[in-house]
């Protein structure tokens, strides 16, 4: 998510990690869930995934690639165990293309 940090305080502008693809939830017989259980001692719960990059709070964010004054990567660890690499460039122009609609 993106804030505004200004005199009047924190405001809320939007939200950048949304995943520009759904992923479509296929129908999840018993039978197949039981063999994922099996499997991966895990359930395949797709229909709760969120529509975002990180599946749950993010613990770490890093400059990757440039400097503290001039970083143009970034990468964030979540819980969730991912590790994804943020491009600053892209999401300067993402923001700044953003409406009020």
């Amino acid at each position: 998510m993106a804030f505004r940090f200004s005199d009047e305080g924190i405001q809320y502008v939007h939200q950048l990690d949304v995943k520009s693809e759904t992923k479509t939830a296929g129908k999840l017989t018993a039978m197949k869930k039981f063999q994922d259980i099996d499997r991966m001692a895990t359930t395949d719960n797709t229909g709760s995934r969120l529509q975002t990059v990180h599946q749950n709070c993010i613990n770490e964010l890093r400059i990757y690639r440039g400097s503290r004054g001039n970083a143009t990567c970034l990468s964030s660890i979540g819980r969730d165990g991912c590790l994804v690499f943020w491009d600053l460039p892209t999401l300067c122009k993402q923001i700044s293309e953003l409406t009020i609609s």
